[in-house]
């Protein structure tokens, strides 16, 4: 059954999947053995995602009384996005936290929850994805061997730093060498709405826009603080053209082949995980925001006809995207768009 993120989860789910964890009786199931429980992410660890993980790493351990032994990887020690997932279905990592616009390395049709200026909410991205796109989605990745728990919208919409102009148009974007997720997606998008699109590595930014190889850089303000990309950029947009999330992924023939057991307390674990994952986030965007513009980065709102310029410029990517997974999955995705 789809496990889902819903913001508004009360708290009680917290005590219903605390009153789930292992006994000392249920603990003896594996007991001959110890399990090594990898988890593999590109955060910091002081960040949403590192503290989520730490919630998972307790939890699980205490409930298994110590037979799961849950190491957490941060800081991208394990490779990045890409090459993690790899490990997952290698089977050397068990957990991770990709962005989605990594499974486009898979296949293009991936990029759907990726498409520019699609969902104008993030209540309408939960929609999408607490619906039947999302039932899709995640049957497209059991095909391809991953098991999806959900989706965490991390550090609100994207937006775009530069060190250049003040951005109100896509007339503003001619010329600027902007570095963007290694995804054909992000790459069209910001070419077509006038930018250079350059891809390079995450661990990569900060150097290059300190040398001025790259003018700007597309991400949700958390990232544009935490890594320090804000100190060298006097300009932010809120673009807000995609909604930023993190999807967390097992190897589902990894699961599937658990104790029973053992596999609950691993996914009460991760739905804890997620739901804290997904408030903190949330409620920290705009306090990231505002650290930008206590540190004199001017901050730029578009106005909603602004914002369909942009969205006009994007216009044969869903002319593409409609090819790719077909009238009625494109039909179905507009759908939430509304």
């Amino acid at each position: 059954m789809k496990k889902v993120l819903a913001m508004g989860l009360i708290l009680a789910l917290v005590f219903a999947l605390n009153a789930c964890g292992g006994t000392s009786e249920e603990a003896e199931v594996n007991e001959s053995e110890s399990i090594i429980f990898a988890v593999g992410t590109v955060e910091s660890g002081e960040s949403a995602t590192g503290n989520a993980m730490k919630t998972f790493e307790t939890y699980v351990e205490e409930n298994t009384d110590g037979i799961v032994d849950v190491q957490v990887h941060n800081d991208g020690v394990l490779g990045g996005e890409r090459e993690i997932l790899e490990s997952v279905k290698m089977g050397t990592v068990q957990l991770c936290v990709p962005g989605s616009a990594q499974f486009t390395a898979y296949d293009p049709k991936f990029a759907i929850l990726d498409l520019p200026f699609l969902f104008p909410s993030l209540e309408a991205n939960l929609e999408a994805w607490n619906g039947e796109l999302g039932d899709v989605y995640i049957g497209w990745l059991e095909e391809i061997g991953y098991k999806c728990y959900g989706i965490v919208p991390v550090g609100g919409f994207r937006g775009l730093s530069n060190d250049v102009r003040e951005i109100h148009t896509p007339s503003d974007m001619e010329g600027l060498k902007i570095r963007v997720m290694e995804s054909k997606n992000y790459v069209d998008t910001f070419n077509l709405l006038g930018a250079n699109a350059v891809t390079m590595s995450y661990g990569e930014v900060y150097t290059a826009l300190q040398q001025g190889t790259i003018d700007g850089q597309d991400n949700a303000p958390q990232y544009t603080v935490t890594t320090g990309f804000y100190e060298l950029q006097p300009y932010y947009t809120r673009l807000n053209h995609v909604h930023s999330r993190e999807l967390y992924i097992t190897s589902k023939e990894y699961m599937d082949n658990l104790d029973p057991e053992i596999r609950q307390v691993i996914e009460d674990g991760i739905e804890i995980a997620m739901k804290q994952h997904g408030e903190e986030s949330i409620k920290t965007d705009e306090d990231f925001v505002q650290q930008m513009v206590d540190a004199g980065v001017t901050v730029t709102y578009l106005t909603d006809e602004e914002i369909a310029l942009f969205r006009e410029k994007v216009t044969p990517l869903y002319d593409e995207f409609r090819e790719i997974v077909g009238d009625e999955v494109f039909d179905l995705a507009l759908s939430y768009s509304k």
